[in-house]
């Protein structure tokens, strides 16, 4: 290429060549930034450079109207897919290394997914708590289930050094929205408390492990409550982060929630904020300020 990026290799061409670069496509768009930037220009200089990749994906995306993608994935994951696949090709457009994008008219669904969402209460959280086997799991499942962290990104950077014990605060440092504080809710800090007094002289951070990237956390999380038998829900750190985001709504003025759960209102109203059975519950029992609309009134004369 006279970018001087990636070499010219020979082209795939066809309809398949079209459906597998859009597959790749995909796939390297759900990479951390730093590897998806490598593996994006060793993967164009295989196929013959970003103008090789418009052509193939221009099939796709004028015969198909959307991206080839395995119909068992969620509507949410399609779409998230969709925007990355948009945004690589778009910035590929802005430095001119291509005329336009393949993917410009496709069209993602909504990102917000609440048929996963499971409201994970207080007798749950208690019981999913006494089965993990170690302090790195109880930190872990704390900082998500009452401090509302992203996990793993905003748990395993947790540092001592940010663990305020006396204005009972946590400095949190964010990959996705910067620096943030929140409160040292109780339950965190009697589980911060032990993993402290147990950790090693010199430790740095509050998880010991994990860090390495090479651990699926929520995967390996849910088997100690289903090895005692608790059943959890899919995706069981985004519902801890859920469910302590819709506690906290509850009782809290939504600017202060926001700034201590790092994102804003109508993120949460679309991703996080739940319809739980206490609602229910409080609707089914709500009487009307003005009385019942089925009440008998005397018929005027």
């Amino acid at each position: 290429m006279s970018t001087g990026i990636v070499s010219p290799r020979p082209a795939f061409s066809g309809p398949l060549a079209s459906a597998h670069t859009s597959f790749v496509l995909l796939a390297l768009s759900t990479l951390p930034t730093p590897r998806r930037n490598r593996a994006v220009c060793k993967f164009v200089g295989a196929i013959g450079g970003f103008r090789q990749v418009w052509q193939t994906c221009w099939y796709v995306s004028r015969s198909q109207r959307c991206l080839p993608v395995d119909k068992t994935l969620a509507e949410a994951t399609v779409s998230k897919y969709v925007k990355r696949a948009k945004t690589m090709m778009a910035a590929a457009v802005k430095d001119r290394l291509l005329p336009e994008s393949p993917f410009a008219r496709l069209r993602g669904g909504n990102e917000a997914n609440t048929d996963r969402h499971r409201f994970i209460d207080g007798e749950m959280s208690a019981k999913v708590l006494a089965a993990l086997p170690n302090n790195d799991w109880r930190v872990i499942f704390a900082l998500a289930r009452w401090g509302g962290l992203r996990c793993p990104s905003e748990v395993l950077t947790l540092r001592w050094s940010d663990v305020d014990w006396a204005a009972n605060s946590l400095r949190i440092r964010s990959s996705k929205t910067g620096l943030r504080f929140c409160p040292m809710f109780r339950e965190i800090r009697s589980v911060l408390a032990d993993a402290f007094e147990a950790a090693p002289d010199g430790a740095e951070y509050c998880v010991l492990r994990y860090r390495g990237g090479d651990t699926n956390l929520g995967t390996q999380f849910k088997r100690y409550p289903e090895n005692a038998g608790l059943v959890l829900c899919e995706k069981p750190f985004n519902n801890l982060r859920s469910t302590r985001r819709t506690e906290l709504q509850e009782r809290l003025p939504d600017h202060v929630v926001n700034s201590w759960m790092g994102h804003c209102g109508s993120a949460a109203a679309e991703h996080y904020l739940q319809v739980t059975a206490e609602h229910w519950a409080i609707a089914i029992n709500l009487g009307s300020p003005t009385g019942s609309p089925h009440a008998c009134h005397s018929r005027p004369s």
